[in-house]
């Protein structure tokens, strides 16, 4: 980690986290490189990052692996937030640079309470950890069940008529994967003639075999969600 020269512009770019600046104490401009770690699961921080720029990975540390990946922060993300709810000072997660990386630092001693008394950065936080679960809970369906069986489940509720026009980026965000898997999944279904191409999409074409397919995962998981929120 290399310190930098604090920017007053830099440091307003926290009134984007919900931060009121008032009270904040001492924050610090930071910059990673490229692999470098932010917080490394079990290490005793001193400081709370706030990303400005560039691109982080969060991981769950495996033994002897770079670990499992949780989620990908591009621009603007916390690490580890975790740290304002617990008393132990230490972090549970692993935060890798996979970019040069820009971070404001904020002592951890001086700013916890402060930013525990901030209503607005604490719904900001909420709001995220409701968004970290819906992935959690994307991933679960995602490894115990086939891409072929999420994709079948997603287009059976996202399709409108006879045909599903597919929205590729918006389709990997829902199942938690990549435009490139999902493509490379309808090529399958479409060589196994469950589906076929049509005027700007997609039909089913044995309508037996896709339903053995759809089982009717990603619309019981999309109902629980809207409900939830």
């Amino acid at each position: 980690m290399r310190e930098l020269e604090t920017l007053d512009e830099h440091v307003r770019v926290l009134e984007d986290y919900d931060i009121d600046l008032n009270d904040i104490v001492n924050p610090q401009l930071c910059a990673f490189n490229p692999g470098e770690f932010i917080c490394e699961d079990g290490e005793e921080m001193q400081d709370l990052f706030f990303l400005l720029d560039g691109s982080v990975k969060t991981l769950i540390p495996a033994k002897e692996k770079s670990g499992l990946a949780l989620g990908r922060y591009v621009g603007k993300g916390v690490f580890d937030d975790t740290l304002l709810m617990r008393d132990d000072n230490m972090a549970h997660v692993r935060a890798v640079c996979e970019t040069d990386v820009k971070a404001i630092a904020l002592p951890l001693l001086q700013n916890k309470e402060v930013l525990l008394k901030q209503p607005a950065f604490i719904l900001h936080l909420a709001k995220g950890y409701a968004s970290f679960i819906d992935q959690s809970m994307n991933s679960f369906f995602f490894k115990k069940y086939p891409m072929e069986v999420m994709l079948c489940s997603y287009i059976a509720a996202k399709r409108t008529d006879l045909e599903w026009v597919p929205d590729w980026d918006r389709c990997a965000k829902d199942l938690s994967t990549t435009p490139r898997i999902l493509k490379r999944c309808m090529v399958m279904l479409l060589n196994k003639g469950i589906l076929k191409k049509g005027e700007q999409g997609y039909m089913i074409a044995d309508p037996i075999l896709f339903e053995e397919y759809n089982r009717g995962i990603f619309a019981t998981h999309r109902r629980r969600k809207h409900h939830d929120e």
